[in-house]
């Protein structure tokens, strides 16, 4: 008995909290914010396309990478890297389809990159390559030839509003 009057008390209050983050999180996503580090994971982890490997310039200093390797690792005049929140990267080895996320600290800072080197000449392949910005996150996915990866990259971005 004690067990069902506790669950009739959570359940509710459960619903509460997740419709007070949601509701807070479509207010901040409409009013222009940057997507996380964290939400991107998410999108595409819930697309079925997680990442494999993340690099984190601002985290450990025993970890960080020098700034030559990021610099290299980023398609980006010198410099411009110290923008650059993580760059996330997934590779399907077998088929060789893969996807990158270059995550900003602001929408300005991926539009300055864009700027300075246009999308289409960050990532070439054979196959089709998917190339978009949304806000602070600009992704590319080469596809591999594989239709079933593109359409979860493109349900990943979908997700990131």
């Amino acid at each position: 008995m004690r067990r069902t009057a506790f669950l009739l008390v959570l359940v509710p209050a459960a619903l509460a909290v997740g419709c007070g983050s949601t509701t807070a999180q479509s207010n901040a996503k409409a009013t222009g914010s940057t997507h996380s580090v964290r939400d991107v994971e998410r999108a595409f982890f819930q697309a079925g396309i997680p990442f494999q490997a993340e690099m984190l310039p601002q985290s450990n200093p025993y970890l960080r990478p020098e700034a030559a390797t990021l610099a290299d690792a980023v398609p980006l005049p010198k410099g411009d890297s110290k923008h650059v929140q993580a760059l996330l990267v997934g590779l399907n080895r077998a088929t060789l389809a893969s996807e990158m996320a270059y995550v900003f600290d602001t929408k300005k800072s991926a539009d300055e990159a864009l700027r300075a080197k246009p999308l289409s000449t960050w990532l070439q392949s054979n196959h089709p390559v998917i190339s978009v910005q949304k806000r602070n996150v600009i992704i590319l996915a080469a596809t591999g030839g594989d239709s079933g990866f593109a359409q979860r990259v493109r349900r990943a971005i979908a997700a990131l509003r």
